[in-house]
């Protein structure tokens, strides 16, 4: 069966009700030895030299920070195989597109880390402070996709016109490659090479976060 996307079937978020939802804390499910968390706390440790050394490796660890988080999102949102050929430009913008959180703020960041990388330019205390602190907001924005993930959840729609019968029931859940979806009788398996598997994803955010 081709897959439809949830315009199709005119599925609005803040037009429908929760029925459940199951939350899971995959944090230990991640195949990365270190975590964005452990390079925050390398960062900070760093910001309390004075030398440029120190700059310089607090912002790399900023950046690292930031890089694993959005690695772990698209690991738990089932991109993993498309995102090994992405640069982070790219991440960033599917993260925007998926509607997690808009790409203007850590483009500043890694404008920063490239000035360091191509330009060989020291970055300036307070340029990497402020770095530190959205990398900080930034990862406590996010940590409820890793710690909080929502694996399934079931949604419906009431037709008022209709004395309250339920129009449509929407359910996902995520499995090893991909996610499955049933609306109503409809059923598909998508996977991240799906035209819709986007759509769906951005939905279930809309959702359940």
């Amino acid at each position: 069966m081709q897959t439809k996307a949830p315009k199709d079937y005119g599925l609005i978020p803040g037009h429908m009700t929760m029925d459940y939802k199951s939350e899971y804390n995959l944090t230990g499910n991640i195949p990365f030895n270190l975590k964005a968390d452990d390079f925050i706390i390398f960062a900070e440790s760093d910001l309390k030299g004075k030398s440029k050394r120190d700059r310089v490796n607090a912002l790399s660890n900023i950046k690292r920070a930031i890089e694993n988080r959005i690695d772990c999102i698209l690991f738990v949102f089932k991109y993993s195989n498309l995102a090994k050929n992405w640069n982070f430009p790219d991440k960033m913008e599917k993260l925007n597109k998926l509607g997690i959180i808009a790409p203007r703020i850590l483009r500043k960041i890694n404008r920063i880390r490239n000035l360091l990388e191509h330009q060989y330019q020291i970055p300036k205390r307070s340029e990497v402070e402020e770095a530190f602190d959205i990398a900080v907001l930034f990862l406590a924005y996010t940590k409820n996709f890793i710690k909080k993930f929502v694996g399934t959840f079931g949604y419906y729609r009431v037709e008022k016109s209709k004395e309250q019968k339920i129009d449509i029931y929407v359910k996902m859940v995520f499995g090893e490659d991909g996610i499955k979806i049933k609306v109503n009788d409809d059923k598909y398996s998508l996977e991240a090479t799906d035209p819709n598997f986007d759509e769906w994803i951005k939905f279930g955010i809309e959702c359940c976060y």
